[in-house]
């Protein structure tokens, strides 16, 4: 593992080698205006399960993918609407994910970054069928899997006597 710096400066807590999330700095956000966003956001809305749909749940998420926007409704009240780097439906294939998300972080990796994903939401919000669902079948695999062939496929084809790759990696 190589501790690297930031590509832009974050203020440090109380906590040393601790630094907030929130809070980046004006020369941070110049660098997403400018367009080199080194954060992309996605969303993925998963199905309505057996149970939900048991209980007379109703859909109030509405994903309008060319915006990458999320609309939020609710009968009796005004819509809500945020907007994403990327967001796919409830419809959206593991294929689709990864190819929006997984190939872009393994050209960032072998440009020479930093590549992180990670998936963040409440317990049954679909972080596990996102990021692994079922390893043996190609169709379903999640983004795990499916960036790890990636990275041991193009190290492969670019290894030679004299380029060697060491491979880290950590999961919690």
């Amino acid at each position: 593992f190589i501790r690297q710096p930031l590509p832009f400066p974050v203020a440090e807590t109380t906590e040393p080698g601790v630094f907030s999330a929130f809070s980046v700095t004006t020369d941070a956000m110049d660098l997403v205006v400018e367009g080199d966003a080194t954060v992309c956001v996605a969303v993925r809305m998963r199905p309505m399960s057996a149970k939900e749909l048991r209980e007379g749940g109703e859909v109030c998420v509405d994903v309008i993918g060319p915006k990458a926007e999320v609309v939020l409704q609710r009968e009796g009240f005004q819509d809500k609407s945020f907007t994403f780097d990327h967001a796919f439906g409830s419809d959206s294939s593991q294929v689709q994910v990864f190819r929006s998300l997984g190939i872009q972080l393994l050209d960032k990796a072998f440009s020479g970054y930093n590549a992180t994903i990670f998936a963040y939401g409440q317990t049954g919000s679909g972080k596990t069928h996102t990021m692994m669902a079922d390893r043996n079948t190609g169709e379903d695999a999640g983004l795990i899997p499916r960036i790890s062939e990636g990275l041991f496929d193009r190290t492969t084809k670019l290894a030679s006597p004299s380029r060697k790759f060491l491979i880290c990696c950590s999961f919690l």
